[in-house]
């Protein structure tokens, strides 16, 4: 049979590795150059190309304001 003692040393080597285990992890992963690595090749996000222009947005606004306009009024008169 296990004395009380040999438990209790079980349980303190148990819950080191349970705290060891995540900090040594963090410590190793929030190095700057492993997380630049890390972003770059697993691009699990790939935005895509910007073909708009802030121009372009407030040119359809315009014309989206200009339809707005125009049936707002087409129904006042009828």
């Amino acid at each position: 049979m296990r004395s009380a003692r040999d438990s209790l040393n079980l349980e303190v080597f148990k819950f080191g590795v349970y705290l060891a285990i995540p900090a040594l992890l963090t410590a190793w992963c929030a190095d700057p150059d492993r997380v630049a690595w890390l972003a770059n090749t697993k691009r699990y996000i790939v935005y895509p190309s910007t073909q708009h222009t802030r121009e372009s947005y407030q040119e359809q606004l315009e014309k989206v304001d200009e339809i707005v306009d125009g049936k707002g009024r087409q129904n006042r008169k009828a």
